[in-house]
């Protein structure tokens, strides 16, 4: 609201109180007019015939008949002539006129009296909507400076109230989002800063392998490289994959499909993929799995969540080591574990394992992502991964589907 529409406030109230004195002056006087006239026209031939006079109207008659105060038997017959007794009753209603005078100031002053108070409640009403839409402005401004901790909410019903609500709930969405935003520009800075910590490694021996290999004639130290080669590049491969995966589950674009799967295939088909390296580091591979136990889930990304663990178990597991996985079922759910006698997890870190790119402080093995998408993968579909550890004992995942 500007100083000119306060300006037509002022204007438009000082006319209403002009033009309601003048309805009800112009009012006022037309009863009294009209009460006259009709009296006076009632009694003028009575009024006539009493006395000498030329013409009766309503202007005149009160002085004509107080013109003959001392005259006693004009006066008698003029009270009779308008029905009164007394000389008092006549004054009487001389004194109506004088009444109607003070009716007619009394309304003046109720008029101007609730002119006024409307006046004072509209310009009430102006200042607190003036307040209310600078408070918004000063807010929005606060907004657009990223700055959410002023509080505008109201309680009542006004038109600009339901406006500050309107407005607070919509900058709560944007706060939310913006620091959703924040939250997740740190995220990527941090996950770019571990993606490139993480290729690092990898991309670092390939350029020494590349160099050796430059430099070197020995037939057998070519092949030892190239296999070295290979295996930074299925590093490098693994870790882009685990990344995909990741992303996809993030966004939401995969969909886990629920359907009855054996879980004895679920535990091969998981492991099948690592026997080589189990048979290399001479681990002994101990499955106990009823054939006729079935879970509900996604196949192919529960082999996935299955075949992380495992490989996490052969990275920390001695040569010469074992590892047991085994599953049950009761009423609730189905549970598939799988165990080693490897290092163990320290108990001041099993709480982080499973956040993403984190490794051991001990740890010279595993890039930190497999047990995140395990995790991820296994909450994707209602179910969990439960962890305890003893250092120098071994590890133990529990995989729990609920039914």
């Amino acid at each position: 609201m500007t100083s000119n529409h306060l300006k037509k406030l002022v204007i438009f109230h000082v006319f209403v109180l002009i033009g309601s004195l003048i309805v009800t002056n112009v009012g006022i006087r037309i009863v009294q007019d009209q009460y006259r006239s009709e009296y006076i026209y009632a009694k003028k031939q009575l009024l006539l015939n009493v006395i000498e006079v030329e013409e009766i109207n309503d202007d005149n008659i009160i002085e004509i008949v107080t013109s003959y105060e001392y005259d006693p038997e004009k006066v008698e017959a003029m009270l009779a002539a308008m029905n009164f007794e007394t000389v008092e009753e006549f004054r009487n209603f001389v004194q109506l006129n004088d009444t109607n005078k003070l009716m007619s100031t009394m309304s003046y002053f109720i008029i101007v009296m609730i002119n006024l108070i409307l006046f004072v409640f509209t310009m009430y009403k102006y200042l607190r909507d003036r307040h209310r839409l600078l408070e918004i402005t000063k807010y929005l401004v606060s907004v657009q400076n990223n700055d959410f901790s002023m509080e505008i909410k109201e309680y009542d019903d006004s038109p600009i109230a339901l406006i500050k609500n309107e407005i607070f709930k919509i900058t709560n969405k944007l706060q939310t989002l913006n620091e959703y935003s924040i939250f997740e520009k740190k995220n990527l800075e941090k996950t770019l800063s571990d993606i490139s910590h993480q290729l690092k490694t990898p991309l670092t021996s390939l350029f020494i392998i590349n160099s050796v290999l430059e430099d070197t004639t020995d037939e057998n130290l070519k092949k030892e490289y190239l296999k070295k080669n290979q295996q930074q590049l299925e590093k490098i491969e693994w870790l882009v994959q685990s990344l995909l995966r990741m992303s996809q589950i993030d966004s939401g674009t995969i969909i886990f499909q629920k359907e009855d799967l054996k879980v004895l295939d679920l535990i091969e088909a998981a492991s099948s993929d690592h026997l080589i390296p189990m048979e290399l580091k001479d681990i002994h591979l101990d499955i106990n799995c009823d054939s006729s136990l079935q879970l509900s889930g996604d196949k192919r990304w529960t082999v996935e969540a299955l075949s992380n663990i495992i490989k996490n178990a052969i990275e920390h597991t001695p040569v010469g080591g074992k590892i047991k996985i085994s599953a049950f079922a009761n009423s609730f759910r189905t549970a598939i574990v799988v165990e080693d006698n490897g290092v163990g997890i320290a108990e001041s870190e099993i709480g982080n394992i499973f956040k993403r790119f984190y490794r051991k402080k001990k740890d010279g093995e595993g890039i930190g992502i497999g047990l995140n998408l395990s995790k991820m993968i296994m909450t994707s579909q209602n179910g969990d991964i439960r962890v305890s550890s003893t250092l120098n004992v071994g590890t133990e995942f529990t995989f729990i589907f609920n039914k």
